[in-house]
């Protein structure tokens, strides 16, 4: 009876999942390029953001870095959406920053120590564009671009349901 309840439990959450992306994070350069893939992930304990993953390709002969994201919300994949921008270059890596309506990214990658950082601030009201509204968001947002999957629930959470063996085994390995 309970090998039938946890098959039970396994094919409800097996029905029930959400599209989730799965990356695994990559750093490196050659000579004339600087790359990194991966998915940007908080490391200043605010709250969790819009499932992402992300390829950055930063050529020194061209001084910039094409950055394509994929995002997942809810059911759906939207589509990649793919930017260039002007980079500056170090030995270890690359740099560069972009600026929306609302906020100002500054990018990071340092190959030599496999880490690449991602610093969202928010632009001062005199920097904004006129007639943006930037609602409630972050004054500043801290990422480091790292491995893993997720969906729409938190690393450990479990859909609604009725699942006491599989929450039971969740524990127990924890």
């Amino acid at each position: 009876m309970l090998i039938l309840e946890l098959t039970r439990e396994l094919l409800v959450l097996a029905s029930s999942q959400q599209p989730s992306l799965l990356v695994m994070k990559s750093i490196w350069q050659s000579e004339n390029l600087v790359m990194a893939e991966g998915r940007w992930r908080r490391t200043d304990g605010g709250d969790r953001l819009i499932p992402n993953m992300v390829n950055i390709e930063c050529d020194r002969r061209k001084g910039t870095c094409l950055v394509v994201d994929v995002t997942l919300s809810k059911q759906s994949v939207m589509p990649p959406e793919a930017s260039f921008y002007s980079a500056n270059f170090t030995e270890n890596g690359a740099t560069y920053s972009y600026t929306t309506n609302c906020v100002v990214y500054d990018v990071t990658i340092d190959a030599r120590a496999d880490h690449a950082t991602q610093i969202r601030r928010m632009r001062e009201k005199s920097e904004q564009t006129p007639l943006t509204t930037c609602g409630v968001i972050d004054d500043r947002i801290e990422m480091a671009l790292t491995s893993g999957w997720d969906s729409d629930l938190g690393d450990n959470e479990l859909p609604e349901g009725f699942y006491p063996i599989v929450r039971l085994l969740s524990w127990a390995f924890s």
